[in-house]
């Protein structure tokens, strides 16, 4: 524990959240070996964002290794579960619909007033779906342009059927969930300005992080650094400065 503890306290903001559950996925590891004593040894802990990211592709590997099927991209739809995609309604806003069971295909059909195709032999199973996907995405898009997004989730809720907006950047620092999570922080620019920034992740019930300063001015601390280093002189720093080499 001491070794991964010393490496998360010093780079945990500069690697991805994935790493960052990659790493703990492999410390759960360590902890739980089989016939580990009481006493804690040190392992090296050899991890990138790169395989913290291909854990991730979901059955991306069984599938070219067992069929031979390679993905290809398939835009804001999961690939083999229809339907499940991102829609874009009337205002401008999108909205995720995951109908992609049976009985939850044929509410949200329903909902939309598409009686015939929740009936439909074609589409009775997700099979039928898949070989069909195109047909029911360009309904499903149909009716999301026709209204609001806010009709949109009203009706799948109302159908029982899961769904959910896509959070502009505002409506995440607006919304009560995050902001309940504490989830932004406010740092004083050098020109004083407060400004938001993303809070310290995860937290830590010990010794929680902050942000200690927003980060200083360009050139704040040119001449401290010029002297101090490279031993320049005030005279030296003038000339810079009137070159428009510093600022």
């Amino acid at each position: 524990m001491r070794l991964l503890s010393l490496h998360l306290d010093q780079f945990l903001l500069r690697i991805s959240l994935g790493a960052t559950q990659y790493l703990a996925t492999g410390q759960r590891t360590k902890v739980e070996a089989p016939g580990r004593s009481s006493v804690s040894h040190g392992q090296d802990v050899d991890s990138s964002i790169a395989e913290s990211v291909f854990g991730l592709l979901e059955a991306c590997v069984p599938e070219c290794d067992y069929s031979g099927e390679i993905r290809q991209p398939s835009g804001s739809s999961l690939t083999g579960i229809v339907p499940t995609g991102t829609y874009r309604c009337k205002d401008g806003r999108f909205m995720i619909i995951g109908a992609n069971g049976d009985s939850l295909f044929k509410r949200l059909m329903l909902a939309m007033g598409r009686a015939d195709l929740a009936e439909d032999p074609r589409f009775a199973s997700n099979e039928g779906r898949c070989a069909h996907e195109d047909i029911l995405e360009e309904v499903i898009e149909f009716w999301a342009a026709t209204i609001p997004a806010s009709e949109v989730e009203s009706a799948c809720k109302q159908a029982s059927v899961p769904c959910g907006p896509i959070f502009s950047i505002k409506d995440i620092m607006q919304d009560e969930h995050f902001q309940a999570r504490q989830c932004f922080e406010e740092v004083k620019l050098p020109n004083g300005q407060l400004v938001k920034v993303p809070a310290i992740g995860p937290k830590l019930s010990m010794s929680p992080g902050t942000t200690e300063h927003g980060g200083p001015a360009l050139g704040q601390h040119s001449d401290e650094i010029l002297r101090e280093k490279l031993g320049l002189s005030d005279q030296e720093l003038s000339s810079l400065r009137a070159e428009g080499v510093i600022e």
